[in-house]
């Protein structure tokens, strides 16, 4: 069965993305913004 985008609502996703163990969870389209502090979000729990 091939993966179709629509067949999953943005809900559902990312529910399944943070029971898997994601650390964080971004849908597309993303703001530049959104992006960069995703990422000093998860340098900063690094250390």
């Amino acid at each position: 069965m091939a993966y179709k985008p629509e067949a999953i609502s943005t809900t559902a996703y990312l529910a399944a993305a943070k029971q898997a163990g994601a650390d964080h969870v971004m849908t597309k389209p993303f703001e530049r913004e959104e992006l960069l502090e995703a990422v000093e979000s998860l340098l900063k729990n690094l250390h």
